[in-house]
């Protein structure tokens, strides 16, 4: 009988051995063909499986792609760094360009460099595309509205994007998943996920723009094994996002008091606030179309209004050394020369269609109506009313009837709870951010008994992204002793900006 007991035991371990195991687990593969390191550098890859709806444990899997990065010539930080990208749905750069790009920033940032660095797509994104296929864009007249916001008109666009959006939806449907299982709190779980599938007792997270919230849900509802996090353009899970109008009125406001406060430039520029609402208006009275010349491109004829000169405002000052030129612009433009407006239209309507091709809009939609659009149904005029100036720029979704295209369950009011925890974390903003304003940092800061927040004059969003010398200094003390305040003396004697000066007259 006892080698019927055997067969019976070699029978099991048999069938064990080929189910899939229970998630979260790590199958590793290669990386993606035709990548190319440098020499110091290596990588190891494979993806981290999920449960799609974790209350479900028949639930469909998923699988996050995942990539490891680290040199071999200097001595590492015991605990890895995660990277969360921002969006919601822009990828991590998995592919063979993207790792070579990262495995360029662990040698030329040293603070980098020392980190075993983790990188992976979050849940829809790029490789963890939940989808055999992408869906094709939601917005099929993303090209047209950054020429011309008016064109096609509203309820042109809108059907379209409901036809599109329909479409995708029953794709999910029918592929057995659910669009609404894409959430803030679902990729928050993901990350914990991740760090017990990898093996990691405790890691370090570092994140961008939307991934904060991420890292601070994660820090919230998951801090175990996370030893501290980089905030880099905080936005806390309990604010308003699409707060646009006061956000880029504040940053807009800390840009004139920089100028006034600066003897040169408050001398070229005087009176900038008032001159620059003035040129608007007039914009907007005297709207006129102009052609963008953009290389290999067809010619794109773009409309230039007052709306336009607040876009481009916003996105000057979301950049943050395009922000110096911006009293300039205004000068020019006033006098009649708006050759300097009309480029930064081209460089803006190249940035939308960056956008437009590099975020996957089904998981937008699905985060955006889950968790960032405000559920009072005055929001928008409230948004509007915060700053009339910026006005214009506050989306109203509802008019598109973009969420009843994408009919996600809204969040539980709990998933929107600030992290109040004693995690160390680094808070790093720019002094003129649009769209994740210093004042979120600060307030979040209050709130964590070891956060350290830093605003740089000048700075835009994505302050350490940008290459900062200052944030990395600060950033590599901060990763070498999480539990004191990572002071360091450039910090002290960073410059405020320098604004572009008018051409001197001949």
């Amino acid at each position: 009988m006892r080698w019927i007991f055997i067969l019976l035991l070699f029978l099991a371990a048999g069938t064990a051995a080929g189910e899939e195991p229970q998630p979260p687990f790590f199958t590793a593969d290669d990386c993606p063909a035709g990548t190319a390191l440098p020499k110091g550098v290596i990588a190891d890859c494979g993806t981290v499986t999920v449960l799609e709806d974790r209350a479900r444990p028949d639930s469909p899997h998923i699988r996050l792609r995942v990539a490891t990065l680290w040199r071999t010539d200097r001595e590492l930080r015991p605990d890895p760094l995660l990277f969360i990208q921002g969006g919601p749905g822009s990828e991590a750069g998995l592919g063979p360009h993207g790792l070579a790009g990262w495995a360029g920033l662990l040698e030329s940032w040293d603070w980098l460099g020392r980190n075993r660095l983790i990188l992976f797509d979050q849940r829809g994104v790029g490789a963890s595309r939940i989808l055999t296929s992408p869906c094709a864009p939601l917005d099929t007249h993303a090209e047209e509205r950054a020429a011309d916001r008016t064109t096609p008109p509203d309820a042109e666009w809108a059907a379209a994007f409901r036809r599109s959006a329909k479409s995708c939806w029953a794709r999910y449907r029918d592929s057995g998943h659910d669009p609404g299982r894409i959430t803030t709190a679902s990729i928050a779980d993901d990350v914990a996920d991740l760090r017990q599938a990898l093996g990691h007792p405790t890691w370090s997270l570092w994140a961008t723009s939307f991934g904060t919230r991420v890292a601070l849900t994660v820090m919230r509802d998951h801090p175990e094994g996370v030893r501290s996090a980089i905030l880099d353009g905080v936005l806390p899970p309990e604010v308003d996002s699409l707060g646009y109008a006061a956000n880029t009125g504040l940053a807009f406001d800390a840009l004139v008091r920089a100028c006034r406060d600066d003897e040169d430039c408050n001398a070229a520029y005087p009176d900038l606030e008032r001159r620059f609402q003035a040129l608007a208006a007039r914009l907007d009275a005297q709207p006129r179309m102009i052609q963008l010349d953009i290389p290999d491109m067809p010619v794109v004829t773009a409309r230039l209004d007052g709306w336009t000169l607040r876009d481009v405002t916003y996105r000057m000052l979301a950049d943050g050394p395009q922000a110096r030129f911006l009293p300039l612009l205004v000068k020019e433009a006033e006098a009649g020369d708006q050759r300097r407006l009309e480029r930064m239209k081209s460089w803006t309507f190249l940035l939308s269609l960056i956008e437009a091709e590099s975020i996957a809009g089904d998981v937008k939609a699905s985060v955006f109506c889950a968790d960032l659009i405000p559920a009072g149904p005055d929001w928008v005029e409230q948004a509007r009313a915060a700053d009339r100036r910026f006005a214009d720029q506050v989306w109203d979704p509802g008019q598109t009837g973009y969420c009843g295209a994408w009919p996600v369950v809204r969040s539980p009011t709990a998933d929107a709870a600030p992290m109040t925890g004693a995690i160390p974390t680094l808070l790093i903003s720019g002094a003129f951010d649009p769209l994740t304003p210093p004042a979120w940092a600060e307030a979040t800061a209050e709130r964590l008994p070891k956060g350290y927040s830093y605003v740089f004059p000048g700075g835009g969003h994505g302050v350490l992204m940008s290459g900062q010398a200052c944030a990395r200094r600060i950033t590599a003390r901060f990763l070498d002793d999480p539990s004191q305040r990572p002071d360091h003396d450039c910090f002290a004697r960073l410059a405020p900006m320098i604004f572009e000066p008018p051409p001197r007259r001949p």
